[in-house]
């Protein structure tokens, strides 16, 4: 008879052939591994997170279900409370990231909106005083067409002046 290394119950092998067998059902074999499993990973992550490497983790049977705590009892963090703030750090860092995203997709707005600013502003420098709306500026700068457009006035203007005359005058001669 041999005793099962989880739970501790006298079982006996049910087999010769292969390796030895050292737990009594597949539940305890199971626990084994989970914990195999456990201490294989402590004592990879303990240069990380403060936790105990395989070596110092001391190990007895259990029964199914109990929870051992033993081994985390001398350390001044508990994994879970340091699991805990390394989420929290990584949540603030990506919202941090997403706010500098936004940012930067702001910043790329006002730039566009700028440079449309900017090429408006430079056609509007080459453009022609009189098509910009200041006309004082455009007969200065070129005073030839307002020049020949107030002869054309005057000249329409006194041919309706003679028509009104004449029209006067035959008014007064009938």
């Amino acid at each position: 008879m041999k005793n099962c290394k989880i739970c501790n119950n006298e079982f006996e092998q049910k087999t010769l052939r292969g390796s030895e067998q050292l737990y009594c059902s597949d539940k305890c074999r199971q626990q084994g591994y989970l914990r195999r499993k456990a201490i294989a990973t402590i004592g990879e992550n303990s240069g990380n997170m403060g936790l105990p490497n395989k070596d110092s983790i001391q190990t007895r049977p259990f029964t199914i279900g109990e929870v051992d705590r033993t081994n985390f009892a001398n350390f001044s963090h508990n994994p879970i409370e340091q699991l805990e703030k390394t989420y929290e750090a990584k949540t603030e860092a990506l919202k941090w990231e997403m706010k500098f995203n936004q940012v930067n997709k702001e910043l790329e707005e006002i730039r566009q909106k700028n440079n449309i600013l900017t090429m408006q502003l430079e056609t509007m420098d080459d453009e022609e005083p009189e098509e910009s709306g200041n006309f004082i500026a455009g007969v200065m700068k070129n005073p030839q067409p307002f020049i020949m457009g107030v002869n054309l006035l005057f000249d329409k203007g006194y041919e309706i002046y003679e028509k009104i005359q004449s029209k006067k005058q035959k008014v007064a001669n009938s």
